[in-house]
């Protein structure tokens, strides 16, 4: 039984053994030159060139341009509600339905961030700080109302940028 055994697994090894070596040497054609570099053996195997590689590059860095977005901090003039804030605080408020709260409070705060896109739309509305009664998700709603931007510049050209905006918002009494 041992000795059926042993053969067995001598004979499994030989197979994957001489399996493993077909394999390796198989062997590309290539034009018989004596300019042959290894560069166009690269090309045989499925490489690409230095050219395509370069190409990959200045797509991605265009790719990585379109989508960055820029802290207010890190751009040339950063985008503008037309009217500037207090039009824009104006605005924001008026879209928003006011709530009866029985508290002493005249007003809760809430904090947005938001994208200014390249054409003045925002995105990516996240309400940070909500103080309740529904007040983050109507002033987020609210936003969506609002008049297009004007958007934030570097190196004189349109870019996305991220804005944080504390709120106060009026409560009706």
């Amino acid at each position: 039984m041992k000795t059926l055994l042993a053969t067995v697994c001598i004979s499994l090894l030989f197979t994957v053994n001489s399996k493993a070596q077909e394999r390796e040497m198989k062997v590309i054609d290539l034009p018989n030159s004596s300019k042959t570099t290894n560069r166009d053996k690269d090309k045989a195997h499925g490489e690409i060139s230095e050219k395509q590689v370069e190409e990959l590059r200045k797509r991605q860095q265009e790719r990585e341009k379109e989508t960055k977005v820029y802290n207010v901090a890190h751009v040339d003039v950063p985008a503008e509600f037309p009217g500037g804030m207090i039009a824009f605080d104006k605005q924001l408020i008026a879209n928003i339905e006011l709530m009866d709260v029985e508290t002493d409070i005249k007003s809760l705060t809430v904090i947005v961030s938001f994208i200014v896109e390249k054409d003045g739309t925002l995105s990516n509305i996240v309400v940070l700080r909500d103080p309740g009664y529904g007040v983050g998700k109507r002033t987020a709603s609210a936003l969506q109302l609002l008049p297009k931007w004007k958007p934030a510049k570097k190196e004189e050209e349109i870019v996305r940028s991220q804005l944080t905006v504390p709120l106060s918002i009026p409560i009706k009494k």
